[in-house]
């Protein structure tokens, strides 16, 4: 199956990046080690993964009912796909990385009983079953979709009349308040970066600068398609919480616990 070659790029952003840690001895752990080690888990430290997803996985979790059909777009590591058949749906996750999707239909293959499988599909050209789903979710992927618009479509298409889109962005935060103790807390702990290269950073940012590297304070959801997908669906709940402690946590040079403690923290001003 052949992809374009942006889509491959946007697609496998995240397994360079925690590739990219991993090989210099940070908190991130290889593609590689986790789908060895163990394909339902998150990518992170798993004491720090527990409080960092925790909050989000609310979203969809309270919303699951025995035997739904559920899609999950950009099922990545198929953590979320995999708890939501475990909670009795019936999932099908889809995903543009040929090798991950090869690799989970294999291994949820020892769990005949769970309504699961995996496929792998480019969403910049998705074409959706009509009024099929019960629920859609979108974890951290909208924002790697290079046309936004047709997929609003593709996924309204899809779901049953009163079927439910959740959509999760990480690092879409609403609050100057929460921009600024990001930008702070990232600042004033050790981190992977040095301190001149983060103020660097935020300077850079500051003064409308946009080729220099994104800090964890940084809207990676761009405002223009959320403004969209409110027009295109009707929302019947709308939150936000701090997106970034997942890319700050992970860059803080701490041991596991502390940096656990401060997740809670963080956490607890939700």
């Amino acid at each position: 199956m052949k992809h374009d070659e942006e889509a491959l790029k946007e697609g496998r952003y995240w397994e360079n990046v925690i590739a990219n840690l991993s090989s210099e001895g940070l908190n991130f752990r290889a593609r590689e080690d986790f789908v060895a080690k163990d394909p339902k888990c998150y990518w992170e430290d798993g004491r720090i993964a527990k409080r960092v997803l925790e909050y989000p996985r609310k979203a969809f979790k309270g919303k699951i009912r025995h035997g739904m059909k559920v899609l999950e777009l950009g099922s990545g590591s198929g953590g979320n796909s995999y708890i939501m058949a475990k909670l009795g749906a019936d999932v099908l996750g889809m995903d543009i990385q040929e090798n991950i999707v090869e690799y989970l239909n294999k291994e949820i293959a020892s769990e005949p009983d769970l309504k699961l499988k995996f496929q792998v599909g480019d969403l910049n050209k998705a074409d959706l079953p009509e009024n099929h789903f019960d629920l859609i979710l979108s974890w951290n992927t909208f924002h790697h979709i290079q046309n936004a618009e047709r997929l609003m479509v593709e996924v309204k298409k899809s779901l049953k009349k009163d079927g439910l889109f959740v959509l999760l962005e990480h690092q879409h935060t609403d609050s100057i308040i929460r921009k600024f103790l990001a930008a702070f807390f990232w600042l004033a702990l050790p981190t992977r970066e040095k301190f001149a290269e983060k103020w660097k950073i935020i300077a850079g940012r500051a003064k409308g600068k946009s080729e220099v590297e994104l800090s964890p304070a940084e809207d990676s959801a761009p405002e223009d398609y959320i403004q969209k997908l409110k027009e295109a669906f009707s929302v019947k709940e709308e939150k936000s919480y701090f997106g970034f402690t997942a890319p700050f946590i992970a860059r803080i040079r701490a041991p596991s616990k502390v940096r656990s403690m401060l997740v809670s923290a963080i956490n607890a001003l939700n």
